[in-house]
């Protein structure tokens, strides 16, 4: 009896110790990058910060975001030399696709800043380019935040710009985009 315990014990050792190893090598392959696309940080508080709500209906006028009006904006004068930050919230309807998004920021002017942006420079924020997708259809509400890691002082007007992404008629409607500058 001593025998078979001893036996049971020890093939029920060996399944566990190969089951651990059969685990710990499968491969789980992700292609999320290791490190952040844009890592900074800041020290301080905020210098700037700004918010921009409307409940109007948008209708998202075609499959470009760089040509499109703005379904947001705002004006902020930038007095510090850390990270802005960006979110846009909004209810979507997206019938037959989806809508892309782009956030960019377009200087403006020096605004009597020491190591001003240049007039006319457009930045775009990271992540990038994005989708809005509702997936239940109908109205959904959908969040991104993005960042510009190293936009100058100066004055800087910040735009949400919408593309249909194949679904005219596309509409986002409650809607806030609000930037804080550090």
């Amino acid at each position: 009896m001593q025998k078979k315990s001893l036996l049971i014990g020890a093939s029920l050792i060996t399944f566990c110790a190969g089951a651990t190893v059969a685990m710990a090598q499968s491969n789980h392959f992700r292609s999320v990058p290791a490190t952040p696309k844009v890592a900074t940080s800041t020290p301080s508080g905020a210098c700037a910060a700004g918010a921009d709500t409307r409940n109007d209906n948008f209708v998202v006028s075609d499959d470009s975001t760089s040509d499109n009006a703005p379904a947001a904006g705002i004006g902020l004068t930038k007095t510090c030399d850390g990270i802005t930050i960006g979110t846009f919230s909004a209810e979507t309807d997206t019938t037959n696709g989806e809508i892309h998004m782009d956030m960019t920021a377009t200087c403006a002017s020096a605004a009597g800043q020491s190591n001003p942006c240049t007039p006319g420079t457009v930045a775009h924020a990271s992540p990038g380019h994005t989708f809005l997708r509702n997936t239940l259809g109908g109205t959904e509400v959908h969040t991104m935040t993005m960042v510009w890691p190293a936009l100058a002082k100066g004055r800087w007007l910040f735009h949400v710009r919408l593309g249909d992404g194949g679904d005219p008629g596309a509409t986002v409607t409650f809607r806030t985009f609000t930037v804080v500058t550090y």
